[in-house]
């Protein structure tokens, strides 16, 4: 099914979501004329706030397993990182809460698929 097919039953490849909202914000933001002071002062605590959450989307480990990897969310605690993102293994360790190189603190869900991260960290 092409492109347009798709979108007339709904779906959007999620880049063309993305770009969308991020579209979406940065208009918001921008000042008008006939803002008052208050709307201005809307605009700018939105744009604190568009900053604060879409910095943490493109950070989440999370959102890139349930996007772009078709996992659920996972529900078991790993043993030895307690539920707590540890950072990017880059020594080659193997655990059970791996996600590419993404210490993820959480256990695969023995049914999910075995995600690839939707990025690649390297050690240089």
């Amino acid at each position: 099914m092409d492109k347009s097919e798709l979108r007339k039953q709904g779906y959007i490849q999620i880049g063309e979501f993305c770009r969308a909202m991020d579209t979406w914000a940065k208009v918001y933001q921008q000042e008008l004329p006939a803002d008052t002071e208050h709307k201005r002062d809307g605009r700018k605590e939105f744009g604190e706030h568009w900053h604060f959450i879409r910095m943490a989307i493109a950070k989440s480990c999370l959102l890139d397993r349930l996007i772009y990897g078709g996992e659920t969310l996972r529900k078991n605690i790993c043993p030895v990182h307690k539920g707590r993102w540890s950072g990017c293994n880059v020594n080659g360790e193997q655990c059970g809460c791996l996600h590419d190189t993404c210490i993820t603190g959480w256990l695969q869900n023995p049914d999910d698929p075995k995600s690839q991260a939707s990025f690649r960290v390297i050690s240089l």
